[in-house]
């Protein structure tokens, strides 16, 4: 069976691997591979078994690939593998169990890391948002059609952050300090974000205004964490009351 390039899922997983090596290559193979493979290997077997024990049928894990490649792309390759495994085992599993018939409530990948972390007391890295690969996260929102909500989110969290005095732009390094990562591949999420584009734009707007309300007035940890599972719990209860 040959590679269907016309699956979004394949340019998410090729976009999001040449992210990884992108790191990988900043912080050295023999760092970064280990934490990545654990969090790929066990968010796909876990994947295969549920749908074999729940559904009888056997389909490639594509969405689990992905929730494993961001999982290794994020949590610090210095943390034991368990945190890793653990996060993307809790990922899989909230992925199939945190349902409300068709409606997925969380994003998976994000739920799995902030209970990870939680559990653990560790803190994401985010080792792989390389500056310079920014493009294929832009390709990335533009393929899943949810380009309206990253762009947004962008925009507001700037102006936020910059007339709050929270970041300068004083010189390249400042712009590429924003959270594209976030922006492009965790936020929009396709089963927990809008689709239609007024509701993108709605969404990505109230998740930045509430990444800063939390990172820089309440000061939690785990803002960014707190803040998308939160929109995504208020889509899924707007979804289910229209």
């Amino acid at each position: 069976m040959g590679i269907n390039w016309n699956d979004v899922y394949v340019w998410v997983i090729v976009a999001l691997s040449i992210m990884a090596i992108g790191g990988m290559l900043t912080n050295g193979f023999e760092k970064t591979l280990p934490t990545l493979l654990t969090a790929v290997l066990t968010a796909s077997i876990l994947d295969i078994v549920i749908r074999k024990v729940l559904k009888k049928e056997f389909k490639f894990p594509y969405s689990a690939v992905i929730s494993g490649l961001i999982v290794g792309s994020i949590v610090s390759f210095e943390d034991p593998l368990y945190i890793p495994l653990v996060a993307s085992a809790i990922a899989i599993v909230s992925k199939h169990l945190l349902k409300y018939k068709a409606y997925h409530i969380l994003n998976p990948a994000t739920f799995g890391m902030l209970i990870g972390f939680l559990i653990f007391s560790k803190f994401d890295s985010w080792w792989a948002a390389v500056p310079f690969l920014i493009p294929f996260l832009v390709i990335i929102a533009w393929k899943i059609r949810k380009l309206h909500l990253a762009l947004s989110f962008l925009a507001v969290f700037l102006v936020l952050t910059y007339f709050t005095n929270n970041i300068r732009l004083q010189s390249l390094s400042d712009l590429l300090s924003l959270p594209y990562y976030f922006a492009f591949i965790m936020a929009v999420e396709p089963k927990t974000t809008p689709i239609v584009r007024n509701q993108q734009i709605a969404f990505g707007v109230s998740l930045a205004v509430l990444v800063v309300l939390l990172a820089f007035v309440v000061r939690i940890p785990y803002a960014l964490f707190v803040s998308l599972l939160s929109m995504n719990l208020l889509y899924f209860i707007y979804r289910i009351r229209k």
